[in-house]
């Protein structure tokens, strides 16, 4: 048989949505741009033994990274318990416990964009993009914010 390579694209993009679980941490790097990082905490539903309804979510944390303009609007913009939505690439790294040979892997999201849940920002309509100064969201319910 004859089998054909197939070309997959590369394509690193997610989407979560969750609330900040402290406020978003600021520095900058060596070179001097902005970063800043918060955790959100992501519920995934889950199903219950007899699949008649819901038992409490599972909840995942994940860090998120932001540089530049978009790290200075998510830090003037987005508290703890802020709802929002991230898009961004997902990330890994390795690392060692002190006094352990044993190596780790923790994932992170470096965002490109954030989108604060409109109807609960009371001073803006407004989205964060680390392309473009600001984006409008509709506050509408029947729409969602990407």
């Amino acid at each position: 048989m004859n089998e054909e390579k197939i070309n997959v694209p590369h394509i690193n993009k997610i989407i979560l949505s969750g609330r900040l679980t402290a406020e978003p941490e600021t520095s900058t790097t060596q070179t001097g741009t902005s970063m800043a990082t918060f955790t959100l905490a992501v519920d995934t539903p889950k199903r219950n033994s007899s699949n008649t309804g819901w038992d409490d979510p599972e909840t995942l944390f994940i860090k998120i990274t932001t540089f530049s303009n978009l790290a200075e609007k998510v830090t003037t913009r987005l508290k703890k318990g802020s709802p929002a939505i991230v898009e961004g690439r997902l990330r890994s790294y390795k690392y060692s416990l002190p006094n352990s040979e044993e190596k780790r892997t923790a994932y992170n999201v470096t965002a490109s964009r954030v989108h604060p849940l409109v109807r609960y920002v009371t001073s803006s309509n407004t989205s964060y993009d680390e392309n473009k100064d600001i984006n409008n969201i509709q506050d509408n319910d029947d729409d969602i914010p990407f």
